[in-house]
């Protein structure tokens, strides 16, 4: 059996994971990724190129912990440059009523009086608040301490930091939007953004949480060139520069654990074994949980993905980038589902060789609790329920539909944990293993590439702890 060392071996190639081994092998650690079977976002079906995930970017001017990874990866010029602005943010669609949230607030202003009038005061009270609540909790999510905090020391500094924060946007229960918004339908309207951005398996998220993600929200969204992919490709790129292993199509069998520790991982190609100190758990538990011999709780909730191509000539200019559209009322267990509806061939950076088409538009939700089952069982339904919400913004779908597709729906993690303040989420069971980490899907904090970027940070901190090295490079601060 021949056998490599390194300081750290990741199984998967979630975003966070690529994010922390780049920022590893620069601080002087040797790392290798393992691809444990992982696909690209992207594929290819009917002769269209489509997403299996979706790829909404937003917070990128705003979020401390993104500033702090492409600082220290000396990607600077890449994250002023590379993101484009999608404009307008977002388009709302409701049953008699059709409003862009666009950048300029002087439109918006517009555009909220004529749908919602006298809701603009209440949403720029809105936007106040949620910058100023956001300001207190950016400090846990750089990565100066761990979370959830872990011994008396970190609990700590984790209570130092929220000194002063009020209680209840801890809350899980105390919605901001109530407060703010007189208007039933824009209440609605504001939850469901929340609840597509957040990708957690609960709809009670923390005051602060929301708040958060509703600056988000408002700052816009942006796009990559190469999308989620293009994103990946870049921070392997880092670790490739820093003589970091990237082994694509190799995939972990076995661990070898002596005294609750992992001393080797085992690959299924030429017998071969790579002897590591730690070992990062960087996909879901219901892929690495056997690997482990964990059995994991099922997943409370799935995002749940229709792609549909259509014919480009069928679809009004008019229609934006990024929508959230409100099907129609119907029975069933998608009564008063909202979609989220992406169209990633149009819009800034559209065009690239094997990215979706103008055609090309991707529509998610959430499924949880008792409409689980029966969208997981019945594809069938999943998919005129999609076509059904659709039709609302583009009547004659059916004289330009080309192709419609249902990749697997996504496991979203659970609820976050209330101990790390509701920054990150804890899915995994109490690990048996001392010096395993975990920084994939299961451990995502409901932000995005923010959220990414704030477990790679943090997996840092806790790695920079159990395993110091010399002639480490230092920590950058911003």
């Amino acid at each position: 059996m021949t056998r490599a060392w390194y300081h750290i071996v990741v199984i998967g190639t979630e975003l966070s994971g690529l994010i922390f081994a780049a920022l590893a092998a620069r601080r002087g650690y040797r790392v290798c990724v393992i691809g444990q079977g992982d696909e690209p976002a992207r594929y290819r079906h009917e002769g269209h190129w489509f997403l299996a995930e979706r790829e909404i970017f937003c917070g990128v001017g705003s979020a401390p912990s993104i500033g702090r990874v492409f600082a220290e990866l000396g990607l600077g010029f890449e994250l002023k440059n590379r993101p484009q602005a999608v404009e307008p943010a977002l388009q709302l669609a409701m049953p008699g009523v059709r409003l862009d949230f666009a950048r300029d607030s002087r439109i918006l202003a517009r555009e909220i009086e004529r749908e919602f009038p006298g809701q603009w005061e209440a949403l720029a009270a809105l936007d106040e608040e949620s910058r100023h609540i956001a300001a207190l909790f950016d400090p846990l999510t750089v990565g100066d301490v761990g979370l959830p905090p872990d011994g008396f020391r970190e609990r700590s500094r984790v209570k130092a930091m929220l000194r002063g924060v009020d209680s209840h946007l801890l809350d899980l229960h105390d919605s901001p939007f109530a407060a703010h918004f007189a208007h039933p339908e824009f209440q609605r309207a504001a939850h469901a953004v929340i609840d597509h951005l957040a990708d957690l398996g609960t709809e009670h998220l923390p005051r602060h949480m929301s708040m958060r993600l509703w600056r988000a929200f408002r700052d816009g969204f942006q796009r990559f060139p190469g999308g989620l992919d293009g994103l990946k490709e870049m921070f392997v790129g880092k670790l490739r520069d820093q003589s970091g292993d990237y082994r694509p199509d190799a995939y972990a069998i076995q661990l070898d654990i002596k005294r609750s520790r992992v001393v080797s991982v085992g690959l299924a190609e030429r017998a071969e074994a790579l002897g590591c100190e730690i070992v990062v758990l960087n996909a879901a538990p219901e892929k690495l949980g056997p690997l482990l011999g964990i059995l994991t709780e099922p997943p409370r909730a799935h995002r749940v993905i229709v792609n549909v191509a259509l014919d480009p000539r069928i679809i009004s200019p008019c229609l934006a980038p990024e929508l959230l559209v409100f099907g129609p009322d119907t029975a069933g267990p998608l009564a008063e589902t909202s979609w989220w509806v992406s169209r990633p061939g149009v819009g800034p950076l559209a065009g690239s060789e094997g990215r979706p088409g103008p055609g090309v538009i991707q529509m998610s939700t959430v499924a949880r609790g008792r409409r689980l089952p029966a969208l997981l069982e019945d594809p069938t339904f999943l998919r005129a329920s999609a076509l059904a919400a659709l039709k609302t913004v583009i009547p004659w779908l059916d004289d330009g539909l080309r192709a419609v597709h249902l990749p697997a729906p996504i496991p979203l993690s659970f609820a976050a944990d209330s101990k790390a303040a509701g920054i990150v989420a804890t899915p995994w069971p109490r690990l048996p293993i001392k010096n395993a980490l975990a920084t994939g899907a299961g451990a995502a904090s409901p932000f995005g590439l923010e959220g990414a970027c704030t477990n790679a940070l943090v997996a840092l901190h806790r790695l920079t702890r159990r395993l110091p090295i010399k002639g480490a490079l230092p920590h950058v601060r911003l």
